[in-house]
């Protein structure tokens, strides 16, 4: 039996993972999204810091609790294959698959830690408020100096060449991502309410401002990703409910976005929307379409286990079919680097990921209409559609908070007291104590 002193140490112990969890996704946003040297380093040794205080937790539980989770099998498969790339010499720059190596190695601390976090019920509607509270937080700021200081982040950092930024990322597009995957979960916590709480109302209208930011954006493929969520959650919710308040509520949804655009957007603010109706006209996809092809032959080149992760901006100069002064440091379709980089093995691992992200999350709102793991399921199907036309995965703030979402949405919350085993959902191994 657990003595009183074990039981007060891993409570906090489970206290400091929760906050800390939420203030390591909080910093790496508001550090640009972790996207400059110290900021990366500074998200890593958060992720360290996190993986002791789990591994302190399982001590002091007296078991290492390892949850049944079938996301672990392709993202060590994933692991293997850039180790492989390293120790093989089959990178075209091993220093950059090395760096972006530990960036997923964060990832998935983020990922194991979130899994633990959202296991039990209390903790995880304390993350879910947390992150919906710093989602509005943002939106507000990005809002407030979009319209005083455009140029600028926090009305003082200017970014050179970038002429897009928007909130703390000095590219739109980054942003929209970001409010793509934190944007539906206070939605959906509002739209699944069964009761008329003023806190559930006010998380409902923070919400909608977080969508109705992705347009303020004027990021087109944020604006996209958006409609297909709203499809996506619409589709579910309409199927599962099919009542008038769910229909009122998505009615809103759209009411506000289109209030907010009137009233907020920026006068070019019309031409960007009218701009989707020619997605592929290259005054709407740059120079996208281009890229891709390119791509296309890169993958032909090394088609089996690709040039090396995080190697795209170092090889690509030498497919390049087009003249331009710019850099060109990502492919704008995150899953055709994949292919490249990591090549079809890489990307059957990832199809892998992501299928069996789809099936255990709808398996357990099969059993259950648990708002977590639908918003996590929205989200990330928003940042999935995006990366179609973006490289939100190569922001390291989004790409950690996509791998909690998808820990989110695959772990059930459940009302077993912390140190208890959970049946089938994990093993525990006795750690001996003195």
């Amino acid at each position: 039996m657990e003595s009183p002193a074990w039981a007060r140490w891993r409570k906090l112990l489970d206290q400091a993972l929760l906050w800390g969890l939420v203030t390591t996704i909080a910093c790496a946003v508001l550090a640009f999204g972790a996207t400059q040297s110290w900021s990366t380093f500074a998200l890593e040794g958060a992720a360290a810091l996190l993986l002791s205080t789990w591994a302190a937790r399982q001590a002091a539980a007296g078991a290492i609790e390892i949850p049944a989770n079938q996301l672990y099998l392709p993202m060590l498969g994933f692991a293997l294959v850039v180790l492989w790339q390293i120790v093989a010499g089959a990178t075209a720059y091993s220093y950059a698959t090395r760096m972006e190596l530990l960036r997923y190695v964060a990832y998935g601390i983020v990922f194991v830690v979130a899994e633990h976090t959202v296991a039990g019920k209390r903790r995880r509607g304390r993350l879910l408020f947390a992150l919906s509270l710093f989602g509005i937080a943002v939106a507000i700021l990005a809002v407030l100096q979009n319209l005083t200081s455009p140029a600028k982040i926090y009305w003082r950092f200017a970014v050179p060449g970038s002429g897009s930024i928007f909130g703390p990322y000095a590219n739109h597009g980054n942003y929209a991502g970001l409010m793509e995957m934190l944007a539906p979960i206070p939605i959906v916590m509002w739209l699944t309410a069964t009761t008329t709480k003023l806190r559930n109302v006010l998380l409902g209208l923070g919400g909608l401002l977080m969508s109705a930011s992705i347009f303020l954006s004027r990021s087109r493929g944020g604006m996209l990703a958006f409609a297909v969520q709203a499809i996506f959650l619409a589709g579910y919710l309409l199927a599962r409910h099919r009542s008038k308040t769910v229909l009122l509520k998505m009615g809103a949804v759209v009411a506000v976005i289109v209030a907010a655009v009137i009233f907020l957007g920026p006068p070019d603010m019309a031409a960007s929307i009218t701009s989707l109706r020619t997605p592929l006209n290259p005054n709407t996809s740059g120079d996208r379409l281009t890229i891709a092809r390119d791509s296309l032959h890169m993958i032909a080149a090394r088609p089996v286990a690709g040039w090396g992760l995080d190697t795209f901006p170092v090889v690509y100069p030498h497919f390049r079919s087009f003249a331009t002064a710019y850099f060109i440091n990502e492919a704008h379709n995150d899953l055709l680097q994949v292919v490249v980089e990591t090549g079809f093995i890489g990307f059957a691992l990832t199809l892998w990921f992501l299928g069996a992200t789809y099936s255990m999350g709808f398996r357990i709102l099969r059993r259950n209409l648990d708002p977590a793991t639908l918003a996590a399921l929205v989200g990330i199907t928003g940042l999935l559609a995006h990366s179609l036309t973006d490289f939100n995965m190569h922001i390291p703030a989004n790409a950690a908070i996509f791998f909690m979402l998808c820990a989110l949405a695959t772990t059930e919350g459940h009302h077993a007291r912390a140190g208890e085993a959970s049946g089938r959902r994990q093993r525990a191994y006795e750690i001996p104590q003195e």
